[in-house]
């Protein structure tokens, strides 16, 4: 079951978490354009030393949409936070390959974005063995 998001072209409502060091720095260049691109999302730093689920929580509680720009690792403990919040995930490739960006069509930092500006649906979430498997995304 799928259901359609209400456009963000200025990117309100949505709270974005960027690893900078992913993907040998395109995490720091999406936290970039992010931040040019959806100028009223607030994007949040994944510090080294700092717990990624504290801070995705903190995010998922201030946003509509919770954003992730990273790897797979994190985008998975993106969806399992935006599954407990109740809150659709956008996924933001800046990992060295994010599988689960390419399996959305979500293969450049322009295809989020545009998600985010034009179309999004939420589709069903899955999980096996306690994991997420598929989230509510944010997808194009």
């Amino acid at each position: 079951m799928t259901e359609q998001l209400a456009p963000c072209p200025s990117g309100a409502r949505v709270v974005a978490v960027v690893n900078p060091r992913s993907g040998s720095g395109r995490g720091a260049r999406a936290a970039e354009a992010l931040a040019r691109e959806l100028p009223d999302a607030e994007v949040m730093l994944w510090q080294v030393g700092t717990d990624l689920d504290d801070l995705l929580r903190k995010a998922a509680d201030r946003a509509d949409v919770l954003a992730m720009a990273g790897g797979d690792g994190a985008v998975n403990a993106a969806a399992q936070v935006a599954r407990q919040a109740g809150r659709p995930l956008l996924v933001v490739p800046a990992g060295t390959f994010n599988h689960f960006a390419a399996d959305l069509g979500l293969e450049r930092l322009g295809d989020a974005i545009a998600a985010v500006r034009h179309t999004a649906m939420c589709i069903d979430a899955g999980t096996a063995a306690g994991g997420v498997l598929h989230q509510h995304i944010a997808s194009g």
